[in-house]
């Protein structure tokens, strides 16, 4: 769990009791003031699986509290705490060297989302009210990765060019009249 155990308190919470594993957002926890539950990635659950045992699945996943003063770090502070490990691991988001923050790691993982699921999908595991702040602000698909999605979803007519450098475009055959 990451605040709390039980899906209505404040904070938000982590529920492996179903079949598909939850994240809870309490509406103190979130910008838009809404309660709000999404279903976790299978990747996220796998890694809950590796780490911790089903009786460790409670209470606090990551720390909250300064180990010194015993005092909660404020959630600015937590985001530089997220960019000074991601410092010293060498985690850049430019040329620059600027170190990567928490909504580097979000959109990230949004972005990781739209290359495998709907955009409409993608925005509400986002949580985000309209899907245009979804595809114009988080999803940052190149050149490449958009080619591959591409040619992966669409069948083509030309099954046998399969990328060919070779091919060459054949004239279209001129009807007698």
């Amino acid at each position: 769990m990451v605040e709390s155990s039980k899906p209505g308190n404040a904070g938000i919470c982590l529920d492996f009791s179903g079949k598909y594993p939850v994240i809870h957002f309490s509406a103190a926890s979130q910008k838009n003031r809404k309660t709000q539950s999404i279903p976790l990635c299978p990747e996220a659950v796998e890694w809950f699986n590796q780490n911790y045992l089903p009786e460790q699945r409670q209470g606090k996943v990551f720390p909250v509290i300064r180990p010194i003063s015993k005092t909660k770090y404020s959630p600015k502070e937590a985001g530089r705490v997220v960019s000074d490990i991601a410092r010293a691991a060498r985690v850049f988001t430019n040329s620059d060297g600027k170190s990567a923050g928490l909504h580097d790691y979000r959109r990230a993982w949004i972005t990781r989302l739209a290359k495998r699921l709907p955009l409409a999908v993608v925005q509400k595991l986002a949580r985000h009210s309209s899907p245009v702040t979804t595809a114009t602000f988080y999803i940052d698909l190149q050149t490449v990765e958009l080619g591959a999605l591409l040619w992966e979803q669409i069948p083509t007519i030309t099954t046998n060019l399969q990328h060919s450098a070779n091919y060459e475009p054949q004239p279209l055959s001129q009807e007698k009249q």
